[in-house]
């Protein structure tokens, strides 16, 4: 079996030599609805329609984009913070 690395923004600025600290789990509202598409088993009971798929669709279910993320915070070297707002800190 061959081993996959995950890249992450978080791993990857640890990596870099930030300081990267998880905060903890919340929840976001995104732009748009989330839609999902589901076929019929033989037995009656959707599932996820597949890439591919040559099922028709049986339900189509719309719902408020609401997800849950995990939240980070790290801290910015004061050159760069002068970098980006031009304030002297």
């Amino acid at each position: 079996m061959l081993a996959t690395s995950v890249r992450t923004l978080p791993a990857e600025l640890r990596q870099a030599g930030d300081d990267v600290t998880e905060m903890g789990e919340g929840e976001r509202i995104l732009a748009t609805a989330i839609v999902e598409r589901f076929v019929a088993r033989a037995d009656g009971e959707f599932e996820p329609l597949t890439e591919g798929s040559t099922n028709p669709i049986a339900l189509t279910v719309t719902h408020g984009g609401i997800v849950k993320v995990r939240r980070y915070a790290f801290s910015m070297p004061l050159k760069a913070v002068r970098r980006f707002t031009g304030v002297l800190v």
